[in-house]
């Protein structure tokens, strides 16, 4: 996952309005920005709000709702509302399973509103993944791979097991 965040850091720049997801993965990124990364922060983590603070240009605004013990982050229609009224630059999120031809796609149906409210709002979306979740397809669809601008895992580019996503308009990292 270090691996995985360090490359995801490549994507950010000063002044960036990004969205996060929750997660270990998106943990790990957090802690690997900049010291001196300046920008805007949502997110739906209460615990990725906190790594967040810990950087002094950062803007940091935790988007509230029901809160999911299990996943850790906020979700349901007020997080959703909250979601529509930002415009981000990036969206970066875990997943729970992608597949070339299926997508993006998740097992409950709260979580994968969500994931749909935060793509919508949002410019580019990273998805970081390990690669024990590629070719994955799970029952409800998030979006087509279309839909997202970087997939990124700790595999280098050019390992098989990313042939068939080196096929789709899909920036590899």
């Amino acid at each position: 996952k270090i691996v995985i965040a360090k490359k995801a850091t490549s994507l950010f720049k000063d002044g960036m309005v990004v969205l996060t997801g929750g997660g270990t993965t998106i943990l790990e990124l957090v802690k690997q920005l900049p010291q001196n990364i300046a920008g805007t922060f949502f997110t739906i983590s209460p615990l990725v709000a906190v790594e967040l603070a810990k950087y002094d240009n950062l803007e940091v605004i935790l988007i509230g709702g029901l809160f999911s013990k299990n996943s850790q982050i906020t979700y349901g229609g007020q997080v959703i509302t909250q979601l529509s009224e930002i415009k981000a630059d990036l969206c970066v999120m875990g997943t729970s399973a992608i597949h070339p031809e299926d997508g993006l796609t998740d097992t409950y149906w709260e979580i994968n509103q969500l994931k749909k409210a935060m793509i919508a709002c949002s410019k580019k979306t990273a998805v970081l993944c390990i690669s024990e979740k590629l070719d994955i397809s799970l029952r409800l669809r998030v979006c087509p791979i279309e839909s997202i601008s970087y997939l990124i895992t700790e595999l280098d580019h050019e390992n098989e097991a990313l042939a068939d996503y080196r096929t789709k308009d899909l920036n590899i990292l």
